[in-house]
């Protein structure tokens, strides 16, 4: 996932965090893979939809831990699915040594506490190659 992507809604928010938090001209992606069921996904029927409680590997910053996830999939058509998480993925900064990056944030943003958790949701199209 390009971290260049991240949006909050907020053009500065967003900028500071892919130059102060991700470094994103550094290490620009993000990878999450998880082992599933193909068949039980390409015999959904277009426009039909699976909930599915899958253990996701994310890598972020060379880290790499395990989340647990609720997702929907929904099978667009022949060749996409859509995948979205029903319930946030807590992410810990000090999972993904990210701790000095979100108090370099808070600091330039004049805070006076930033978490050091954050729920994060996801959508995400998936395409057959």
């Amino acid at each position: 996932m390009d971290l260049d992507s991240l949006s909050t809604g907020v053009p500065l928010r967003d900028e500071r965090l892919r130059t102060m938090l991700f470094d994103t001209s550094r290490l620009p992606e993000a990878r999450i893979s998880a082992q599933v069921n193909l068949p039980q996904l390409t015999d959904l029927a277009p426009g039909a939809q699976l909930e599915l409680r899958l253990p996701l590997q994310l890598t972020l910053n060379e880290r790499t831990r395990e989340l647990h996830s609720e997702l929907l999939v929904t099978r667009l058509d022949d060749h996409r699915f859509q995948v979205v998480t029903l319930a946030p993925l807590v992410l810990h900064a000090e999972d993904f040594a990210l701790a000095s990056g979100v108090e370099a944030l808070r600091k330039v943003a004049d805070l006076p506490a930033i978490s050091l958790s954050v729920p994060v949701g996801a959508v995400l199209i998936f395409t057959a190659r």
